[in-house]
């Protein structure tokens, strides 16, 4: 009966679990390059604001910005996500 219960319960994640951005961001790394370092034409991602990150993702997810597949790529993500994605490339340095 409590392993049921525990499994109906919903699961509480601490604010920073350690790896997780990575987990996201990884998904990002066939065009943005390893780490977010981009080696072509691509924009790198590594190190630049979280709050310029975040901005792009934003009106890139609403149709603001325009991009070849940002905007169907973002309009997949929760805030939430997209806040860790910007804060994880953002403590990366190129």
């Amino acid at each position: 009966m409590l392993a049921a219960l525990l499994l109906l319960a919903p699961l509480r994640l601490p604010a920073e679990v350690p790896g997780r951005g990575f987990g996201l961001a990884a998904a990002c790394f066939g065009c943005h390059g390893t780490d977010g370092v981009s080696r072509g034409a691509i924009p790198s991602l590594a190190g630049r604001s979280e709050r310029f990150l975040l901005l792009a993702l934003g009106e890139y997810r609403s149709g603001a910005s325009s991009g070849t597949v940002m905007n169907r790529i973002a309009r997949g993500y929760s805030d939430e996500e997209l806040a860790r994605l910007a804060a994880w490339f953002a403590g990366r340095r190129e």
